[in-house]
């Protein structure tokens, strides 16, 4: 499966399911298996390899979206 900047995907990773959620693509070098990512759930940058990604549905992204701003916005409360 290939990914390009700014794709949104989906980080199912068995070993890490703290991660599990939506990212997009920041840097996809197209010789390499990995890819640089935001992850939205913990707003951070990390490398996930393709094997643990898949692009995300429409309602996946609507959804982590919404999440995220949710959280965004409890911690700015705070």
């Amino acid at each position: 499966m290939k990914f390009h900047e700014d794709d949104l995907v989906m980080v199912i990773h068995p070993d890490y399911p703290e991660l599990h959620g939506l990212a997009m693509v920041i840097k996809a070098p197209p010789e390499i298996v990995v890819v640089w990512s935001y992850l939205f759930v913990d707003n951070s940058e990390r490398w996930f390899h393709v094997e643990f990604l898949r692009h995300a549905t429409d309602g996946e992204k609507e959804e982590q979206l919404t999440k995220a701003n949710c959280s965004a916005q409890g911690k700015e409360e705070e």
